[in-house]
């Protein structure tokens, strides 16, 4: 009997002990406890681990201690918010709080968990399909989601296949991971897929590798050819701007070296004929030092001494004394 009535007396306490939740985060998240308060509180009181974190009474206002002052929130219907959550904001937190007539306790167990890493994307031809893989580095289960470029329909699952028949090699695939309000993503090409199934598009691919070197020769040699006639028309631009004489209209064209050839030869000629005037004066200079006429000078030289008349002119007065013996003793 008094067990019984201890029980009926404790019943209603015994209703408002809750078991303990198992909760997780993500470093750097904001988290905030799973309250569900519907009767009006007196009084809040949030301990971590034994140790006062946050408080409330009537209408003061909250109280934080460390280790959460200035990076929590306490309000009025039990929800206690941690900004930028850490590693060490791990453990087990227990709420207390007093309506008008009772007491009720509620028991959370914060494990904080490091971020997951970036989904990693394997691919594999299986049958007629390409099966899409995204795995990540992480210890509790995660949701996934594919998406592909230009496509408003999305694939809940770890495994993504599609008909190879039905592969736009122009898309990206796009697996997304998340968990509590963390979201990664990684991407592939479907093209990268598919140019990596054997005997798939692997003639066309072939035919890219070649033709790309062959169009860079034939464009490297074209610029040499453009580069050496422009040289070339330079040069003879060069040569017409340069001759004068030379008519506008045979500028720039092929009758330029003709005309430069000519106008070559002319200037030779007309430089021979200063050196034949300095001859007859020469002469004529022999003839009157030596007592002779210029006609006998120009006669002996036809007569076989020119040579001597020649070394004559390029020699002094004592040689042509020489030549002038030899004329008066032909007189003779």
């Amino acid at each position: 009997m008094r067990l019984l009535l201890s029980f009926l007396c404790f019943a209603p306490l015994l209703a408002h002990i809750h078991s303990e939740d198992q909760l997780f985060g993500i470093v750097g998240e904001t988290f905030t406890f799973p309250v569900e308060i519907k009767q009006n509180i007196e009084e809040i009181t949030w301990k971590k681990n034994k140790d006062k974190v946050a408080e409330w009474e009537g209408q003061n206002t909250p109280i934080y201690f460390t280790p959460l002052r200035n990076r929590s929130t306490l309000k009025k219907n039990g929800h206690l918010t941690i900004y930028n959550l850490e590693k060490n904001d791990a453990g087990t937190y227990e709420l207390h709080y007093w309506d008008s007539q009772n007491e009720y306790n509620l028991k959370f167990i914060l494990d904080v968990l490091d971020p997951p890493s970036e989904p990693k994307i394997n691919w594999n031809i299986e049958g007629d399909n390409l099966v899409l893989n995204c795995t990540s580095d992480f210890k509790m289960p995660l949701n996934y989601t594919w998406k592909l470029t230009n496509d408003p329909q999305s694939h809940q699952s770890q495994e993504f296949s599609i008909p190879v028949k039905n592969v736009d090699a122009t898309k990206n695939a796009t697996c997304f991971i998340t968990f509590s309000q963390t979201e990664k993503s990684s991407e592939i090409s479907l093209f990268e897929c598919i140019s990596g199934k054997k005997g798939y598009n692997s003639d066309k691919r072939n035919r890219i590798l070649i033709v790309i070197p062959v169009f860079f020769m034939l464009a490297v040699g074209v610029v040499l050819f453009l580069w050496v006639r422009d040289g070339n028309k330079c040069e003879r631009g060069s040569c017409a701007q340069n001759s004068p004489g030379v008519p506008l209209e045979a500028r720039g064209s092929g009758e330029c070296e003709q005309l430069f050839s000519r106008d070559h030869q002319a200037q030779l000629d007309s430089n021979r004929e200063p050196s034949a005037m300095q001859n007859s004066i020469q002469t004529s200079e022999c003839a009157g030092d030596l007592s002779i006429t210029e006609e006998e000078v120009t006669q002996g030289a036809e007569g076989g001494h020119g040579e001597h008349l020649n070394n004559c002119l390029k020699c002094n007065t004592e040689d042509l004394k020489c030549f002038s013996d030899q004329m008066m003793e032909e007189r003779l």
